[in-house]
């Protein structure tokens, strides 16, 4: 599919006083690909490098209405502000762990049910349920546990005048997403954006340095993973992609009681990725 790039007539805004220019804001829209990454390099090369006497600042994603149609915005900034991000010199590195929590439906290891229940119907229905299924509604209640999760944050001194609405809208656009590509030894898809902050006193010098923090939650990936402990059925779990199944009840092979079978298995991508190069760590 032939992918077109076309500067917008509409929504576009330019800044400044009488004496000229300070800043402005074109919209691109990208049709004929819905990748994000892709889209972008197309507006770069479409948009031109300077605008209304302003030098281009930077390039981010706006929106996506459908499949394939992506919307940018390309911003100018006078003064030589670049709205680019020195290299990692002077960072700083914490590393600390939390949790969240997380409904398991279906328990790590279940003891003989049938030491605890007298009707055998209800044995067979303990053993191969998950946590809190209801026979008559087929639906679990699940039971809410803690779940260890790793964190990274990395903190750098950054020039305030650096700190543009075009930067930004890139930190804005890149939130809770993961990232496409290696990123700090973690494997694609590991590593979730999920915070980025930014503090201390302006003067409204040009040499104002503030130290600015971006947070990361990891997940690694889980390689030969066993589907319902099932050591013939395995994947790999990409990081943050969500597993989930789906079960229906069915006769049980040496009881003929009615019991929960699994009938399907699926790894859903919930995140969107990005490449994290962009935020210059």
């Amino acid at each position: 599919m032939e992918i077109v790039c076309e500067q917008l007539a509409k929504d576009n805004s330019i800044t400044g006083t009488s004496t000229g220019t300070s800043s402005a804001e074109l919209r691109f829209l990208v049709c004929g690909t819905n990748d994000i990454e892709e889209g972008l390099a197309a507006v770069r090369s479409k948009a031109p490098k300077s605008y209304a006497g302003c030098p281009l600042s930077g390039i981010t994603f706006d929106k996506q209405d459908s499949l394939y149609a992506i919307y940018y915005r390309v911003s100018y900034a006078s003064s030589g502000v670049s709205g680019t991000v020195s290299g990692a010199e002077n960072v700083s590195y914490t590393f600390s762990t939390t949790g969240m929590n997380v409904r398991l439906l279906k328990p790590i290891r279940r003891f003989d049910a049938k030491a605890f229940v007298d009707d055998p119907e209800y044995a067979d229905l303990s053993k191969f349920s998950g946590i809190g299924w209801d026979p008559q509604s087929e639906q679990y209640e699940g039971v809410e546990i803690q779940s260890g999760v790793m964190q990274e944050s990395y903190t750098k001194q950054m020039s305030f005048r650096e700190f543009t609405t075009s930067y930004k809208r890139l930190i804005g656009s890149m939130l809770y997403t993961v990232n496409s590509k290696p990123f700090k030894g973690w494997k694609p898809g590991e590593a979730l954006f999920a915070d980025a902050n930014l503090a201390g006193n302006i003067s409204g010098a040009d040499e104002d340095v503030l130290p600015i923090t971006f947070s990361f939650l990891i997940s690694p990936q889980l390689d030969d993973f066993k589907i319902n402990d099932n050591p013939n059925i395995t994947v790999s779990k990409r990081g943050w992609t969500y597993l989930w199944y789906i079960y229906d009840k069915k006769p049980d092979e040496a009881s003929g009681h009615p019991v929960p079978k699994m009938l399907a298995a699926f790894l859903d991508q919930t995140y969107r990725e990005t490449d994290f190069g962009a935020l210059k760590i």
